[in-house]
């Protein structure tokens, strides 16, 4: 087996290097080909370099449609600002990805697993990104599974050093840092960012903070992230169901908490009698909408703000109730605080409206 090693700065400088104010790369493949973790790596490596960035996972609306058909690409966009890069390199990353892990005792169907780490090194070739924090990501992600980490940082290596001897690309691209504010950035969802805005919330207020929720495509990543704050006083309950989860979450605000529950369409409209209660005994619960598109159940990864008059409107008359949307990742945040804020002070519940592209985007975020 032969080894690719990473070239060195000497032979990369051998290229031209363009200096580029922006750039926008999608990764494009089928749904399971990894593209949302290529993204997902790529987007942490920009951050570390210090440029501002903005992030477009976009999913297939069908649930693993067939593969090599056009429902079932998964994508994910990161721009390093607004502006496109209209060139197109064709790979054979199947035949390539193979090539580097022939001698590992791989399957194919293993081997084909790994081509998402062909194409994420051949974007850090061609925007003169570093490897490292990707193979401390590998080594951490799959530390119970050293054979997949040796096959995915070999693929990553190979596409590395196929754009080195290849001659298809004359030059390379580097993005400067962005001129942000000095400070300590990180990389946040908006699921993430309402997650830590309600912890903030308990803490300032002084309050445990409550999460009852019922599993439901894009809003579960909350109760994911707020399971891991156990040490700041959170609790979290999965409930058997939507109607059960806001219930939950009333009887936590009658006992002194914050309470907070999470959905989306379908789950907005079982919550509904529920707010009307929540309205009536005067209860700081926040229910937060992460919405997706169509009626009914809905379709749980095609991103629309489809329960906004369902927000506004969708209950008697005599339980009014405020609603608070955010406008980006980071600005659901500042969203939760405020929305905690109303809920506590004038003890009533509130709708927080965000959606799957800011659930599931990110931006810089300062600490």
């Amino acid at each position: 087996m032969a080894t690719i090693t990473e070239p060195t700065v000497s032979q990369v400088s051998k290229r031209k290097r363009e200096v580029i104010d922006r750039a926008v790369i999608r990764f494009c493949g089928d749904s399971g080909d990894g593209m949302q973790i290529t993204g997902g790596q790529f987007t942490n490596t920009v951050a570390l370099y210090g440029n501002d960035l903005a992030t477009f996972p976009d999913f297939p609306a069908e649930i693993r449609a067939p593969a090599g058909t056009l429902p079932g690409v998964s994508g994910f966009q990161i721009a390093f600002a607004s502006t496109d890069v209209y060139r197109l390199f064709a790979v054979d990353l199947t035949k390539l990805t193979r090539a580097a892990l022939q001698g590992l005792g791989l399957d194919a169907k293993a081997m084909d697993r790994c081509k998402n780490f062909f194409s994420l090194g051949m974007c850090f070739w061609l925007y003169n990104r570093t490897m490292e924090p990707t193979y401390r990501w590998l080594e951490d992600k799959f530390k119970t599974k050293p054979l997949l980490v040796e096959a995915n940082k070999l693929a990553m290596k190979a596409g590395y050093s196929y754009c080195e001897a290849t001659e298809a690309f004359q030059v390379t691209y580097e993005i400067p840092p962005a001129k942000l504010a000095p400070g300590v950035y990180r990389n946040l969802s908006g699921n993430q960012a309402l997650a830590l805005g309600f912890v903030m919330a308990a803490q300032k207020a002084g309050l445990t903070l409550f999460q009852g929720s019922y599993p439901i495509t894009p809003a579960s990543d909350i109760l994911h992230e707020l399971s891991m704050y156990k040490n700041y006083g959170v609790m979290t309950f999965q409930a058997e169901d939507e109607i059960a989860a806001i219930t939950s979450s009333i009887g936590a605000a009658y006992g002194g908490a914050l309470a907070i529950t999470t959905t989306s369409g379908p789950g907005m409209a079982l919550k509904t009698e529920a707010m009307g209660l929540a309205t009536m005994v005067e209860l700081p619960v926040i229910i937060c909408d992460i919405q997706r598109g169509g009626p009914s159940t809905g379709l749980p990864t095609k991103t629309e703000q489809a329960d906004l008059l369902q927000a506004l409107f969708g209950r008697n008359s005599e339980a009014p109730i405020p609603v608070l949307a955010a406008s980006t990742p980071g600005d659901c945040f500042w969203v939760a605080l405020e929305a905690s804020r109303i809920a506590i002070k004038y003890m009533v519940p509130v709708i927080v409206l965000s959606d799957g592209y800011l659930a599931n985007g990110a931006e810089p975020w300062r600490i």
